[in-house]
């Protein structure tokens, strides 16, 4: 894994967390914000780029472990986009604020799972 992990992790976090936040609250006052899809499609893709950085460069085995847990964090926030996506297209508040708080605390596990393996290498 490269040393530039963390940088890849926090720019998804940061950004994820500020737009995506603002797009939950936005919400509350309309019933249709356009930009919360772009905002939804951006972090995705943040979220792909890093996931792509990952598979070039494969976990030793002595990392095997904390590898796995990045990705499966990884993989619930993409799944909670995906959540997310899916409510504020049906107007489902709860579940658009639901899917925001699962990605909030998946994209800090995968934080934190990055800071980890970076200690170890």
């Amino acid at each position: 894994m490269s040393t530039s992990t963390p940088s890849l992790v926090v720019g998804v976090s940061s950004t994820g967390k500020a737009n995506l936040l603002g797009c939950t609250a936005r919400q509350q006052l309309v019933s249709q914000t356009p930009s919360c899809p772009d905002e939804i499609a951006a972090t995705g893709l943040q979220m792909e780029t890093f996931q792509g950085e990952l598979v070039r460069d494969f976990a030793p085995d002595s990392l095997a472990a904390k590898d796995g847990r990045l990705q499966a964090d990884l993989f619930t926030a993409y799944t909670a986009l995906g959540a997310m996506a899916s409510a504020l297209s049906s107007g489902d508040q709860i579940g658009l604020q639901a899917g925001h708080e699962v990605l909030r605390q998946a994209l800090g596990s995968a934080d934190s799972d990055a800071a980890q393996i970076l200690k170890v290498s």
